[in-house]
């Protein structure tokens, strides 16, 4: 939505700006799935090579490869949710419903776990890495890690972490909207206002929606890295969590700047003093958010041996609520391997 106003410019009619909205067909985007599904579950029944067997920690499984693409399949289904909606809103017609039917089906594959069962489906030469007892092995590595067992974990209710994220995003979506709609009024007066309304309230709570998951999407990328450092996990760039995180904070750039574009074609000396203030208004944001990422690298994102104390507030909710669902993943993983090597075994 954002690639009609950067070529057709920011400040576009609002009929020129929907007539350009380009979304990918549902047939390609169900296309690209199968592709990445078929890709997964070939490996899932390949036998890893000898030295990737290796013992590194506590995981009784570890098949990097498989898992990055599980997670990026995962990722690619939201973005199918994503695309479909778009396409429901900006077509018509035939195209509409095959949009709708893929809306419907990417939510259906996204509630079955499917994925799930296709990685917990391991050979022989994994299995043998399971050992004796890997549940209480990893629960032990967890403490050692975190200072608390996955079962003494608090538990952070989903809701509550959607109510921060909505009040945050409705903070920064609101100053955003208050000083664009201040700087056009100043500018080009009650007309201006009516002209910009629908792209000026889009730019604003994409860049508010943004700003919150680029902060969410950071912490989690930090989590990660360190619950995983220690095995095959360890780099940063290992999970993909650390891409859509680096995406995300471009997205922001390129927001931020498409907002201004406004004070820069404007400019003029009438108006000169009202663009330098809005422009600044904008660096001050981005050093703002620059200010938060940072700080939570420098809590988060170290190799630090003893467990880190949680805060109060978002930082400690949304960190506590991402190690218990973390952990829970892993020994739903750990329980999975168990009972099919039983199963292997028996026959």
């Amino acid at each position: 939505m954002l690639l009609p106003l950067a070529s057709s410019g920011v400040w576009t009619e609002l009929d020129n700006w929907l007539a350009h909205v380009w979304v990918p067909s549902p047939g390609l985007v169900l296309a690209v799935y199968g592709v990445l599904v078929a890709i997964v579950i070939a490996l899932a029944l390949a036998a890893p090579p000898p030295h990737r067997l290796a013992y590194r920690a506590p995981y009784p499984v570890e098949r990097p490869m498989k898992a990055r693409l599980i997670s990026n399949i995962r990722l690619f289904i939201i973005t199918m949710l994503g695309l479909n909606s778009v396409g429901v809103i900006f077509t018509e017609g035939m195209e509409r419903f095959e949009h709708l039917v893929c809306l419907a089906l990417g939510a259906l594959l996204l509630q079955l776990g499917h994925l799930d069962e296709v990685n917990a489906v391991q050979v022989e030469p994994v299995l043998e890495q399971l050992g004796d007892d890997p549940l209480e092995r990893y629960d032990r590595w967890y403490a050692s890690r975190w200072g608390v067992r996955p079962q003494a974990e608090a538990n952070i209710a989903r809701p509550q972490i959607l109510r921060w994220h909505f009040s945050a995003l409705a903070l920064i979506s609101l100053l955003h909207v208050t000083a664009l709609l201040g700087y056009i009024l100043l500018v080009h007066g009650a007309s201006g206002v009516v002209q910009h309304l629908p792209i000026v309230l889009f730019l604003c709570l994409t860049s508010g929606y943004v700003s919150v998951r680029v902060v969410e999407a950071k912490m989690h990328a930090n989590m990660l890295y360190r619950h995983n450092y220690g095995s095959r996990f360890e780099s940063r760039f290992s999970h993909p969590e650390t891409f859509v995180a680096y995406l995300l904070i471009l997205t922001k750039l390129a927001t931020t700047a498409a907002m201004a574009v406004l004070p820069l074609m404007w400019l003029n000396p009438t108006n000169s003093l009202y663009s330098v203030a809005y422009l600044g208004w904008l660096l001050v944001e981005l050093l703002c958010l620059g200010g938060v990422l940072v700080a939570l690298m420098a809590r988060w994102g170290g190799r630090k041996t003893a467990p880190i104390q949680p805060l109060t507030g978002y930082d400690r909710d949304y960190m506590l609520y991402l190690r218990r669902k973390h952990a829970a993943k892993q020994r739903a993983s750990i329980r999975g391997a168990v009972k099919y090597a039983a199963q292997h075994h028996t026959a």
